[in-house]
């Protein structure tokens, strides 16, 4: 186990490295390997953004240092994304997110969430067909067509509880396929892990 802690430790430092010479985080290049270490998929995501951010601080030091920052586009460009992070970080856990913002006026985001990764995911898809009303079938195909802010206006207060034929936690409490063979797969990994240390 530590070795691969080590091996890490020298990834990390060499995308860090990388990044404070280009100007990017490059938390994408670190997340996989976090998430091999990581206890949950959640935990992954936090503490490859955590190791981004300190990354990131320390970078902007030096570029801060040196007069390389241009402030008036930091001044526009700083607050939405950091209320679309605000936004975003909640999603570790989809299931509460999607509960917390529905029926709400964001139910849009949560609703374009899903019409998009039932594109990606077949047994999310088979869920969406085989429990989803036809009216709420024609709203997911709407969604691929709508813009985030159209979704956000159109779907304000929209309770998606309302497009299912059974009720919406118990159809968020289904144990599918494709995260009980996601959840299999890290314990193994985070076994044999444990049995090398």
């Amino acid at each position: 186990m530590v070795l691969e802690y080590l091996a890490f430790a020298v990834w990390c430092f060499g995308v860090a490295l990388a990044g404070g010479l280009v100007g990017l985080v490059l938390g994408n290049l670190r997340l996989p390997v976090v998430l091999l270490l990581a206890a949950s998929p959640a935990s992954g995501a936090g503490t490859n953004l955590a190791i981004s951010a300190v990354s990131a601080a320390t970078a902007s030091i030096a570029h801060v240092r040196a007069g390389r920052i241009n402030w008036r586009l930091f001044a526009w460009m700083a607050p939405p994304s950091i209320v679309g992070a605000v936004l975003g970080s909640p999603v570790g856990d989809l299931g509460h997110t999607f509960r917390r913002l529905n029926g709400t006026h964001m139910s849009g985001l949560p609703a374009l969430v899903v019409a998009a990764l039932a594109d990606i995911y077949p047994e999310l898809n088979r869920v969406i067909q085989a429990h989803t009303t036809g009216e709420g079938k024609a709203l997911l195909q709407r969604l691929h067509k709508m813009t985030t802010a159209e979704a956000i206006i159109r779907m304000a207060k929209k309770d998606m509880g309302d497009m299912l034929d059974r009720p919406l936690e118990e159809i968020l409490d289904l144990e599918h396929p494709l995260r009980r063979r996601f959840v299999e797969e890290i314990g193994r990994i985070n076994q044999r892990l444990a049995e090398e240390a």
